[in-house]
């Protein structure tokens, strides 16, 4: 089992000072709610199509603050299959972006038997070519205590939240907890730049925040320059909860 606390570094020479990125976040322009959108946050009712609405907004404005409501539940309740038309919410090319969470949760529908590949949970927020993102004060429970499977089905990519070509990101004060695969996932961009290269994400800083109970990884790094993780927690993996017990779903190899 991995230490309850780690602090590290990637990618930065000894001795080199981090800047503090969330210092130079812009300051939104817009600030959006959920509930703006038709969220109702009671933790029974689906809100999935009200956050389509919201992040659909965010992404055509390009820089806004969303503020989840205090002590809020919002409830997603979809999960992916082939032809259901139902996919993961995704923040696509936002520069100045900044949650607040308010102590809120997002929890995704985990009552699903996944028999095929194809079928997965919602993964929580994904993040692709994002510029000054902030994330602070929320949690994020995908369910897999709930899921089941047929045997040796492959890993789905099912994470509490996935990064894709984004820098300059802070993370502060988060609970990402049993998702189906990783709960941060931290990979370079899917769009090609010069010379065909993919753009590796870049300056994250990760503090005070936990990710528990995944089924994959606590935290898996694909591509990373200049990264900060201090007083976080990345245990528990494979188990639903701190006493080791497993669930039906188990758990998944890396690979």
């Amino acid at each position: 089992m991995m230490p309850d606390r780690r602090r590290f570094l990637i990618g930065a020479a000894a001795g080199t000072a981090f800047l503090g990125w969330a210092s130079r976040t812009q300051a939104a322009a817009i600030k959006f709610t959920p509930e703006a959108f038709g969220a109702s946050g009671d933790g029974t009712t689906d809100d999935y199509d009200a956050f389509v609405r919201l992040i659909g907004a965010v992404n055509r404005e390009g820089q806004a603050t969303v503020v989840l409501g205090p002590g809020r539940r919002y409830f997603l309740d979809r999960h992916i299959h082939a032809g259901n038309g139902i996919e993961d919410l995704v923040f696509s090319d936002c520069d100045g972006l900044t949650i607040e969470g308010n102590r809120s949760r997002i929890s995704v529908k985990g009552d699903l038997y996944r028999n095929r590949a194809s079928v997965r949970s919602l993964s929580g927020l994904v993040f692709r070519n994002c510029r000054l993102v902030t994330l602070r004060h929320f949690e994020l429970a995908g369910g897999v205590e709930q899921t089941t499977r047929v045997s040796a089905l492959t890993e789905p990519p099912s994470h509490g939240l996935a990064f894709h070509g984004c820098s300059d990101v802070t993370i502060d004060n988060m609970i990402v907890r049993h998702f189906a695969a990783d709960g941060l996932y931290i990979r370079e961009s899917r769009r090609p730049g010069a010379a065909s290269m993919r753009q590796a994400s870049r300056q994250f800083e990760v503090r005070n925040s936990r990710f528990l109970f995944n089924a994959r990884q606590a935290l898996s790094i694909i591509q990373l320059r200049d990264g900060l993780f201090e007083n976080c927690d990345f245990s528990y993996t494979g188990y639903i909860d701190a006493d080791g017990r497993t669930g039906p779903y188990g758990s998944h190899s890396p690979g």
